[in-house]
């Protein structure tokens, strides 16, 4: 017996050739045959057009959606291109189109798809940048790192205000990351910690030449954060940047069965990890020269030393 092919919806042609022939005294089975549609669905056809008199679409429940999927995209490409985009602009462009909604719906839709942007601070900091253009050219405005975010994606969206004149400039902070990687934290850790403090020229070198399945991981990932400071980070040289920071962190750790000898069982877990990386502006900073063992001791004597004795003289 052949295997019908699944399909998602039946026409409302085919609809009406199921009912015209339920009128024509034909059995469920004998329709299904004819027109090689399931007998449930017929059934359910047939239902339909004895309880409403139609076999259409019926109007659902609740309110119509507004932004579509197309339209939903769209604004995520229009924050990709232009990541300082306020709320109200983007209402104003889909405005344009015919299609009116409000802020609110806007950062929702973005909301679903993991973009949470500081809508409130991005606007009040524009409306002083065009109060202060004199300052704007020699500011240096960067979206970058605030520390005391859990989400590491969320720091990309931090912007500071404007720098005052003849202050240095402050360099680019760009964060990244890969989530749940089918490897091993312990692993990643390795490949991650060789890297931090290179400049991204040479941590891209060590990852190419590197042989294991982490290290074409990082390597993709750095790329992709090289190109992030250069589209939307204002970062001039794509070389001029350094690994401030690099590690990884736990993902799911899926649970199996491991079938051993004579009925006997064991549990094997299939692990995936997270990795993170922060790229900064500039070339790397001096490595710090290592402490020997004789400073450490004087460092332990000094604290000795340090200590208050209570109810002395």
């Amino acid at each position: 017996m052949e295997k019908r092919k699944k399909t998602k919806e039946l026409s409302e042609d085919l609809r009406n050739q199921i009912v015209r022939k339920h009128e024509q005294s034909q059995g469920y089975k004998s329709i299904s045959k004819d027109l090689n549609v399931p007998v449930s669905a017929v059934r359910s056809v047939i239902k339909k057009c004895k309880a409403h008199g139609t076999v259409a679409n019926l109007p659902r429940c609740g309110w119509k959606r507004k932004i579509y999927k197309r339209f939903q995209r769209k604004i995520v490409r229009m924050l990709d291109k232009e990541p300082r985009l306020t709320s109200k602009q983007v209402q104003a462009a889909l405005q344009s189109e015919g299609t009116r909604v409000s802020t609110r719906t806007i950062r929702r839709r973005l909301n679903e798809k993991g973009l949470y942007a500081l809508w409130g601070s991005l606007s009040r900091i524009q409306r002083g940048l065009s109060a202060t253009s004199s300052v704007l050219s020699q500011s240096g405005v960067h979206t970058s790192a605030a520390l005391e975010r859990r989400n590491w994606e969320m720091k990309n969206r931090v912007v500071y205000p404007p720098q005052l004149p003849g202050e240095p400039r402050r360099p680019a902070e760009i964060h990244h990351c890969r989530r749940q990687i089918k490897y091993s934290m312990d692993k990643m850790w390795y490949l991650a910690k060789l890297i931090k403090g290179m400049s991204i020229d040479r941590a891209i070198a060590q990852m190419e030449f590197n042989d294991k399945k982490g290290a074409k991981i990082i390597k993709e990932v750095l790329l992709e954060a090289q190109e992030m400071a250069v589209r939307n980070h204002h970062v001039e040289y794509k070389s001029n940047l350094h690994v401030a920071d690099s590690f990884s962190g736990k993902g799911t750790y899926l649970k199996r069965i491991r079938i051993h000898g004579r009925g006997k069982f064991g549990i094997m877990d299939k692990v995936h990890c997270h990795y993170f990386v922060k790229l900064v502006e500039g070339p790397p900073p001096p490595k710090e020269q290592p402490i020997t063992g004789f400073q450490q001791a004087e460092d332990y004597v000094q604290k000795l030393r340090n200590r208050t004795i209570l109810h002395s003289l």
